[in-house]
């Protein structure tokens, strides 16, 4: 079996490299466009939000190709995040948290690990700068992922409760702790 760490490269991102964030904006089109929903033509100039100015994004290169990234904001509690209103009810102890968000991997590049590969570097940044919890949410078919690298399901996302950029159905809340 391949080693995942020799094979690609995972990279922090500075938000001053305002080329390579640009790049990992047009790329999480490219990851989802054969779905329909986040497309080149609702998002010609890449996916993107206010809370990546803020994030801290990870990169993963073949080569010098891009090939997929990720983000994870961090909050100080959880009334901070901004997503709150569409969890399901939970009760956590006072503690600085990590959320996963905007991960994407090349069609080409999928179910080779690249996605675990990412979480891996967001945890071990995570726990560096002393968070409590990971948070992400995902979609019903990859709760069972999530659980197996120790995330809770904590139930359904209502997502007619904020603005939402993904299509509204089938959304979990995924927890971990990391302490």
């Amino acid at each position: 079996m391949r080693n995942l760490e020799q094979t690609f490269t995972v990279t922090e991102v500075s938000l001053a490299d305002k080329d390579l964030l640009k790049e990992i904006f047009m790329l999480r089109v490219k990851c989802r466009e054969e779905k329909g929903f986040i497309t080149f033509e609702k998002f010609p100039d890449g996916w993107y939000d206010e809370e990546d100015s803020t994030a801290k994004h990870f990169a993963v290169f073949d080569d010098d190709l891009l090939i997929a990234s990720a983000r994870v904001n961090i909050y100080d509690r959880l009334a901070d995040v901004p997503a709150l209103p569409a969890f399901p009810k939970i009760d956590l102890a006072p503690g600085k948290i990590g959320f996963l968000y905007r991960n994407g991997v090349l069609p080409a590049y999928r179910n080779m690990g690249i996605s675990k590969l990412m979480n891996a570097a967001r945890e071990r940044y995570l726990r560096g700068i002393g968070c409590r919890y990971s948070m992400g949410y995902c979609h019903d078919f990859q709760v069972v992922n999530f659980a197996k690298h120790g995330y809770v399901n904590t139930g359904k996302l209502d997502t007619s409760k904020i603005k939402w950029d993904l299509t509204p159905d089938n959304w979990f809340l995924m927890v971990r702790e990391l302490v």
